[in-house]
């Protein structure tokens, strides 16, 4: 495309934000030249479209947003957020026209136009007087300090905060019987392992869940080595459980005594060995 062609100007309009445009390493012929780059801020102006004003200019969108993301590009984006603002101005003019004068809506009839009548959008300018004159046009007579007045937005505020308080609430309470529910399989399981050991053995669990509760780990307090007594220990434990073949969740059992108040209502404080 002809980077002077007919109609173009390398001066921005008085009304557009005046920007020192991004510099170029090369000048290319298709590149983004300073020209270039006005006539593409100018043509966001005239049309608030990127597709149309990258058209007008001969560029594609992607090379125009890669310069907005220029590392020198600061002022180049501001005027084109400024530009894109006249679009918005340039569509409220077109949106105003229309629900002031209508459009025409063509009578077709064994396939021509036989004539034409004008259509106006009620709604549209119910909704523009409200915007623009709530305390005429408002909801409630007009009273409303905007298009939805203030009670109502709080009422809605107060829907959404209850709304959000319930599923909170919804969300914790399922954490809660999750976790209730977890506890109570690892109880289930535990006195389902207890109900399958013999008597000797479960003897033998219950003489040593009371003397874990006469001791329970102060025991270590007395040894001159409490470093070496537990490292002796966790070093026994392979050894000692290498054949256990339960879950975790069963040794978590055993480990936190679940399922004693259950299984073992005769454990006590009193001394093992009186």
């Amino acid at each position: 495309m002809n980077d002077n062609a007919p109609g173009s100007s390398p001066e921005l309009s008085r009304d557009l934000v005046a920007f020192t445009p991004v510099p170029r390493a090369k000048n290319r012929s298709d590149g983004w030249k300073a020209e270039v780059q006005k006539r593409f801020i100018e043509a966001l102006a005239d049309t608030g479209s990127v597709a149309a004003a990258c058209r007008m200019v001969g560029r594609s969108e992607r090379s125009a947003y890669m310069l907005r993301r220029h590392p020198e590009g600061a002022e180049f984006a501001a005027a084109w957020a400024a530009a894109q603002g006249h679009g918005v101005l340039r569509l409220q003019d077109a949106v105003l026209d229309r629900a002031l004068n209508g459009v025409e809506v063509p009578v077709v009839a064994y396939g021509a136009v036989v004539a034409t009548y004008r259509q106006y959008d009620n709604r549209l300018a119910a909704f523009i007087l409200r915007n623009h004159l709530p305390w005429q046009y408002g909801e409630e007579g007009g009273r409303a300090a905007h298009a939805i007045d203030a009670k109502k937005l709080a009422r809605l505020k107060n829907e959404w905060r209850q709304e959000w308080q319930a599923e909170r609430d919804r969300e914790q309470d399922e954490a809660r019987a999750g976790a209730a529910d977890f506890v109570d399989r690892i109880k289930t399981m535990h006195v389902h392992w207890w109900s399958a050991l013999s008597p000797r053995a479960r003897a033998a669990y219950v003489h040593f869940r009371r003397v874990e509760r006469l001791d329970g780990r102060r025991w270590l307090d007395r040894e001159e080595d409490a470093d070496a007594a537990i490292a002796a220990a966790e070093a026994e434990y392979p050894a000692v459980f290498a054949g256990d073949g339960r879950s975790r969740a069963l040794l978590l059992g055993e480990m936190e005594g679940i399922g004693d108040e259950a299984t073992c209502p005769e454990l006590g404080d009193g001394d093992p060995e009186g």
